[in-house]
């Protein structure tokens, strides 16, 4: 059978450190095909991904192989995939810091990295990655599942459980919703709501309102994922927005298209 013109994999991963990663992931470009451009919404994490292939484009700069930092985004961002393109990458959970990542803490602890720690928080930043880099080229050939299984292993191996994370705050981030009320999630958290807000937006890169701004965005996606011809009037007040135009207003702005736009990528 031919080989699609995009393939993509992902796994959530179990065991201790399913607290850390929510997804590892995959995706190819067969040699034929032409560039394809894919949004990528934001969710409150980060990650990182490994270029095994040729040029591809994120947020328009060129990233050629290699490995690369992909920071916590306020809006969505777009990558730009080209054909023979082979990537692997994975993406912490949602306030969870890079530093438990143990190659990471020099980037992010080094004494003279100021300069460098503020240019990951805004672009793709070539990583300290060499081993794994090369571990995942020699598994290129053995398929999607091999590189999957790789990076798992990797990162089962140096997640420093021992790192600097604010318990109270992954803790929140778990439990909230778009819906819920600033008191109730600072009465489950053993936080005054001002600690709460100064420690989130240290660790999560975000004030909590605007974190639940993200999660509210992704409940839509995720009906019009499963739903692709679903009333985008009824969604609005299924989730939240007092009517379709406020939907629509915060979906442009957070997703960077409109929700029928996002609606017609699904029905296309």
């Amino acid at each position: 059978m031919p080989r699609p013109t995009f393939d993509f994999q992902l796994i959530q991963p179990d065991g201790p450190i399913a607290q850390y990663i929510q997804a590892i992931w995959v995706a190819s470009v067969s040699p034929t095909a032409s560039t394809i451009t894919k949004p990528l919404f934001s969710d409150g994490a980060c990650g990182a991904f490994f270029n095994l292939g040729s040029t591809i484009y994120y947020k328009g700069q060129p990233c050629e192989q290699g490995a690369f930092w992909m920071p916590i985004k306020h809006h969505a961002e777009f990558i730009d995939l080209t054909p023979s393109c082979q990537l692997v990458g994975f993406r912490f959970q949602a306030g969870v810091p890079a530093s438990v990542l143990r190659p990471l803490q020099p980037v992010f602890y080094h004494e003279h990295s100021l300069a460098r720690h503020e240019q990951i928080q805004t672009d793709a930043y070539p990583l300290p990655f060499a081993d794994i880099f090369r571990q995942l080229l020699g598994c290129v050939q053995q398929g999607q599942s091999a590189l999957l299984r790789e990076l798992q292993n990797w990162l089962a191996q140096n997640i420093d459980v021992q790192a600097d994370v604010h318990r109270h705050i992954s803790q929140a981030v778990s439990v909230m919703d778009p819906l819920m009320e600033m008191h109730h999630l600072n009465t489950l958290t053993a936080l005054s709501l001002r600690q709460l807000e100064r420690r989130f937006k240290a660790q999560v890169g975000m004030t909590p309102k605007y974190y639940q701004r993200l999660l509210r965005i992704r409940s839509v996606i995720a009906a019009i994922k499963q739903d692709p011809m679903i009333s985008l009037a009824e969604l609005a007040i299924e989730t939240g927005y007092s009517d379709q135009a406020h939907m629509t207003r915060e979906f442009r702005q957070l997703a960077k298209m409109t929700p029928k736009q996002y609606q017609k990528t699904k029905t296309d």
